[in-house]
């Protein structure tokens, strides 16, 4: 698309999209091929199992119902209130930073394993795997965050995107929010190692409330920069909310004595964020 202008249309990226599903189906029908696949003909799915897998998933869901609700519901108040140039714009920085949000959380799954694992084994564990996956997401966050901005600017100039590189201040301000919400995947971590369901869906839900009451409330009045300020300060409540929670749960494990038995908990990463 970049060399020929011609393909640069929606139904080249929607074909593209499906040949791409097409090969993951085909790529993992090729790795699974050795599977015993016969001995499923005579056997029925256990309905009872997949009823409890579904109450037990319940607040997952909800938690990941909030999750999209900070990242995608200001684009509808956008479309509404300011028009759809600002929210192509909008949705164009957005989009890559969803992605950096998405590379920060591909890191942050290598080291859930281990918070579960030290949340097990006691209380001096629990905060010390906490305490190394902290500094590595802080390292990440911080680099990742500087060098977007730097990249930015030069990025869209090299492109010939004058468009968007004249509300390149959509997003410096874009990026605080981004920035909490990479690092909250650390005391998310900590309350999910701990089982601590109902306070992963209180600070989800409250997030998810409070972004969509900003962005209602500020979009009208700033324009396009709403957007981002709602963002931010949802981000703030999400993360200083979990950092609340999970900072309780640790004193709490601390006053507990530590655990003989491994904890039996899916190290899933889509259970929290999809």
């Amino acid at each position: 698309m970049f060399t020929v202008p011609s393909s640069r249309s929606l139904e080249v990226v929607l074909i593209w999209w499906g040949l791409g599903g097409a090969s993951s189906i085909l790529f993992t029908a090729i790795s699974l091929r050795d599977l015993p696949w016969c001995e499923l003909q005579n056997r029925r799915p256990d309905w009872t199992w997949i009823g409890h897998g579904l109450r037990t998933a319940r607040p997952f869901m909800l938690t990941a119902a909030g999750a999209l609700v900070i990242s995608y519901v200001d684009r509808f108040v956008i479309d509404a209130s300011v028009g759809r140039g600002a929210l192509g714009i909008y949705t164009f920085y957005s989009t890559i930073l969803i992605g950096l949000l998405s590379l920060g959380s591909s890191v942050s799954h290598q080291f859930l394993p281990k918070v579960i694992a030290g949340y097990a084994a006691g209380s001096d564990a629990y905060r010390t795997a906490l305490r190394s996956f902290f500094w590595s997401m802080l390292a990440l966050v911080c680099a990742t965050t500087v060098l977007s901005a730097v990249v930015m600017g030069p990025m869209l100039a090299l492109l010939g995107l004058s468009t968007y590189a004249a509300s390149i201040g959509v997003f410096y301000a874009m990026l605080p929010g981004i920035f909490l919400r990479m690092l909250a995947d650390v005391p998310s971590y900590a309350l999910y190692a701990a089982r601590s369901d109902k306070h992963l869906l209180i600070c989800n839900l409250s997030s998810a409330a409070a972004s969509t009451f900003l962005n209602v409330a500020l979009v009208p009045v700033l324009g396009i920069y709403g957007a981002p300020l709602a963002g931010g300060i949802a981000s703030a409540v999400l993360f200083l909310s979990l950092v609340g929670f999970a900072i309780h749960r640790m004193r709490q494990s601390s006053a507990e004595p530590a655990a003989t038995e491994s904890v039996d908990l899916s190290t899933d990463p889509d259970m929290l964020y999809p």
